[in-house]
């Protein structure tokens, strides 16, 4: 099979049909599915690849004694290298913040469209947005109407969202991506901040459960009822056939030892 020299698409969350509306809703429609391509254009895709290459680089890196040793250490090594690449480019693309001179997909771009459009979306699973909500530790003060309450919603999950200045695994990934990844810069490796797998982890959780509640406006579910992202099984297909192919050239142990060992 021939490799594909463009990323494959995000999965397709599990969207519920809406049946036809008059032309007065057409705003309506307009403003929810450029939410919807924004979502899985945006966030839902770079949580994908995130999570994907995250998985990746710990799986190699929780052999890393056996990968050393093997035949297939060069390879392996260069896979990580791309996959913690990659990890960084979509984690920071998930809270790049919009620019006036170009368009963004990135999460505070999409609840400034959110914020913006307020009037032209409907809450369509308002049960998400509270259970979101209640997640996230926010607490959403608005008149009562749809408007008021999505303005409300766009302005408490921005303020959910860390920045580089409030969160050190933040200003460590942005600041690896422009000096070394974006836009190489003749500069001491000492001199960029450092970060470890769990805080940089950890910066995946915001996102998923804003995707999560942004959903509830194209009756779109990102996350069940208990706050998990659905979207992380696909995002383990990748490490899975990785742990496979580790076992069949011998650098991670078989699944099941043989009878008798």
């Amino acid at each position: 099979m021939a490799f594909r020299r463009n990323l494959p698409e995000a999965p397709r969350p599990s969207r519920l049909l809406l049946g036809t509306g008059t032309a007065q809703e057409g705003n309506l429609m307009s403003a929810e599915n450029d939410l919807a391509t924004m979502l899985q254009e945006g966030p839902v895709a770079d949580l994908l690849r995130a999570e994907e290459a995250l998985q990746v680089a710990t799986t190699i890196g929780s052999h890393a004694d056996a990968v050393n040793a093997s035949n297939f250490r060069a390879i392996l090594i260069s896979l990580q290298s791309y996959s913690v690449e990659q990890f960084v480019l979509a984690v920071t693309r998930l809270y790049d913040r919009p620019h006036p001179h170009y368009s963004l997909r990135s999460l505070p771009a999409v609840l400034e469209f959110v914020r913006t459009n307020a009037g032209a979306l409907q809450i369509r699973q308002p049960t998400w947005v509270e259970r979101g909500v209640a997640r996230l530790g926010i607490t959403i003060s608005a008149n009562g109407d749809q408007e008021h309450t999505t303005i409300a919603v766009a302005d408490e999950l921005i303020k959910v969202l860390p920045t580089p200045k409030n969160n050190a695994a933040l200003n460590a990934l942005k600041a690896l991506r422009d000096k070394r990844l974006a836009h190489p810069e003749n500069i001491e490796a000492e001199q960029i901040p450092r970060t470890t797998w769990e805080p940089a982890e950890a910066l995946l959780e915001p996102p998923k459960q804003i995707v999560g509640i942004l959903g509830s406006y194209t009756s779109t579910a990102y996350v069940d009822d208990e706050g998990a992202y659905l979207l992380s099984l696909d995002a383990q297909r990748a490490s899975t056939s990785l742990r496979r192919l580790l076992r069949e050239i011998r650098v991670a142990p078989p699944a099941f030892p043989p009878i008798g060992e």
